[in-house]
């Protein structure tokens, strides 16, 4: 059930979001995540919450092998199944957004070709000479 509703939802996610946010342009290229910081989250949240689900199934191995007690652990994954994709959703937003505000105004180096045909990079110093 849980496997046939996670890929329903991860199929129907672009008609989703363009339903939400409104855009009706056309996305023929890749944004980066920084830039669609957003759906990066979403989708780092959705991948949390799957990844939990699927260690909290193996909870009475994770508590044998661990020697920990099984309802702790059952109550471990009971909250985190919860918090963990909202906590995932927060901090990718946060670095996605850090992230975006470093922008690409400042050069880095540049990139010369070498005497054997191969490419190098100067750092910005020793471009500026």
């Amino acid at each position: 059930l849980v496997p046939g509703a996670f890929f329903t939802v991860l199929a129907a996610y672009p008609l989703i979001e363009r339903r939400l946010t409104g855009d009706k342009a056309l996305h023929d290229v890749l944004d980066r995540p920084r830039d669609a910081a957003t759906r990066t989250a979403v989708g780092v949240a959705g991948v949390t919450f799957y990844g939990l689900l699927w260690l909290a199934a193996a909870n009475d191995q994770i508590a044998f092998n661990f020697q920990l007690p099984l309802y702790g652990v059952t109550w471990f994954f009971r909250i985190a199944v919860f918090a963990g994709p909202l906590i995932a959703y927060a901090v990718t937003r946060a670095i996605c957004a850090y992230l975006a505000n470093q922008g690409e105004d400042h050069e880095s180096g540049v990139i010369v070709r070498d005497a054997s045909g191969g490419f190098r990079e100067l750092p910005p110093q020793a471009a500026l000479k």
